[in-house]
């Protein structure tokens, strides 16, 4: 509970360094980037301490992600020399709209961490590839990391994105194991709070009518839980749904041919139930459900 309020803590504080950023970045927008500011914050504030380590002008440990905090807040303050009543004037003026997004970051937060903590195990598919590669991070006393699968070597890999993890760890203390954990629900409550925004600006941009801030919760609920539906009709599909018998009394479906998902297209294997019982790989799937056809007619599925 202490580590989950930490993490928000800090992402609170990057927020507030990175906003006057936002504001002359973003400041078109009605809410004049202040929901996309924890997002920047952690980003640039990542991005310094990287740039630091590999530099050599940073340590990469506790210090050196409090010293890239304590450059953030200089870049934030000469970006609000000048605007100071003007930002003061718009909290003011805005505030019930930071109290939501604020709500909606700690709503998010704290759900996934909550789904989290019921399976904590880093385990399966690539999770302990990523746990090896934020403990390489923690580890290493300059950048890049070294490769914790290539001894002498540094990560051969996409690895900022557990920079960004580590430089959060380094600055609430968490060790890599519960960094892993909590970051992943610290990414859920971004995505929320990014895509409420974005949805919010839209919206605010008609000025031919009011703003409806809790419309724009159709953001975080599309991209983080109905996502592109693939897990209803893999519901659908195991209820034995949009099936009949053809003329040769085979199975047939012109709704699951024309959906063209792999393994849809054929029949339930079993009998029908409301949890899918097809191959243990269906949620792989749900980030795979663009198919094509290749020159011999047979599936390709596109990344």
């Amino acid at each position: 509970m202490m580590t989950v309020l930490a993490w928000w803590l800090i992402s609170l504080i990057l927020a507030a360094l990175a906003w006057p950023i936002a504001w002359r970045l973003l400041g078109r927008l009605p809410d004049r980037g202040s929901g996309m500011a924890r997002v920047l914050g952690i980003l640039a504030g990542s991005y310094l301490f990287w740039l630091g380590g590999n530099f050599g002008w940073l340590p990469t440990d506790s210090g050196g992600a409090l010293l890239a905090l304590v450059i953030l807040a200089g870049v934030g303050w000469a970006f609000a020399r000048g605007r100071w009543s003007e930002m003061i004037s718009w909290l003011k003026a805005h505030h019930r709209y930071l109290l939501l997004l604020e709500a909606l970051f700690l709503v998010a937060f704290a759900l996934w961490a909550f789904v989290r903590a019921s399976n904590p195990a880093i385990t399966a598919t690539e999770k302990p590839m990523e746990l090896a590669f934020l403990n390489a991070i923690l580890r290493s006393e300059s950048y890049p990391p070294y490769d914790p699968w290539l001894s002498g070597y540094a990560i051969s890999y996409y690895y900022f994105g557990y920079v960004m993890l580590a430089f959060l760890a380094l600055l609430t203390g968490t060790p890599a194991g519960m960094a892993f954990n909590v970051g992943n629900a610290m990414w859920f409550a971004l995505v929320a709070t990014a895509s409420y925004s974005l949805v919010y600006n839209l919206l605010a941009s008609r000025r031919d009518k009011p703003i409806k801030p809790f419309g724009a919760l159709l953001g975080p609920v599309f991209v983080l839980i109905t996502g592109n539906l693939e897990a209803l009709l893999d519901v659908l599909h195991a209820r034995g749904l949009f099936w009949a018998v053809g003329p040769d009394g085979s199975p047939q479906s012109p709704f699951w041919r024309w959906i063209g998902l792999e393994e849809l297209e054929f029949p339930p294997p079993s009998a029908p139930s409301w949890i899918p019982t097809r191959s243990s790989w269906w949620w792989w799937r749900a980030s795979r459900v663009i198919r094509e056809l290749d020159l011999q007619g047979r599936p390709i599925d596109l990344q």
